[in-house]
């Protein structure tokens, strides 16, 4: 429940319906594309990276992700069609040593973090060959879909290398940009949001940064 998965087909509030057009201060009443920056209180990247290597922290964070780890045996797809729920099945649980566990796995580092960031692929013309069920006691048979459109890939970036970027009127998320190079002229380094999957962990405010849970141990550790 406390996980805020942002897709680009999710979309604010006409602005003429809120008073309060960005929750973020950071980028209140700028235009265009602006880059969200940490705050003072955050505890550094590099030490975050650093604390989950402690073998007491990584075994405090271990036991908070196992449940959804665990659960992935138990998943099936529910659909009427068995030709669909073959194909989906297949898709995000098979092809590619299982894209959905890998991407869940990824996304589950927000927690430590506080988000994170990745780029997503899809391949177009896929021959998909799959084990359909049919409905009742059929035996399962092999069903094959040509010319398919699937998700590949979905890139893990490292939090330390990634901006986040927000619309300055209204905070809405537009896109990331990975590396140390800048937007460039007219914003060509600028990874879209329709080609990102954006994880944020304990989003307060408008901010898409979230919140590490690291940072509350930080002190003690």
């Amino acid at each position: 429940h406390i996980l805020k998965w942002h897709f680009s087909h999710i979309k604010a509030a006409e602005p003429s319906d809120r008073k309060v057009l960005n929750q973020n201060p950071q980028a209140i009443s700028q235009k265009g594309p602006v880059a969200l920056t940490a705050r003072a209180s955050d505890t550094p990247m590099y030490l975050r990276k650093k604390m989950r290597k402690d073998p007491q922290v990584a075994l405090g964070l271990a036991a908070i992700k196992a449940p959804i780890m665990s659960a992935f045996d138990s998943i099936r797809v529910i659909c009427k069609d068995p030709v669909i729920r073959g194909f989906v099945q297949h898709v995000l649980m098979n092809e590619n040593g299982g894209i959905l566990r890998s991407a869940v796995y990824s996304a589950l580092n927000s927690i430590d973090f506080g988000f994170i960031a990745h780029e997503v692929v899809w391949q177009n013309n896929v021959s998909v060959e799959f084990q359909m069920e049919p409905d009742g006691t059929g035996e399962p048979v092999t069903k094959k879909i040509p010319n398919a459109t699937i998700l590949k890939y979905v890139c893990d970036l490292d939090p330390e290398f990634t901006t986040i970027y927000v619309e300055g009127q209204t905070g809405d998320y537009v896109g990331i940009q990975y590396g140390t190079e800048g937007l460039g002229e007219e914003g060509h380094n600028l990874l879209p949001a329709e080609k990102t999957w954006l994880v944020t962990h304990d989003m307060e405010f408008g901010d898409f940064l979230g919140n590490s849970s690291l940072d509350r141990i930080y002190n003690a550790w």
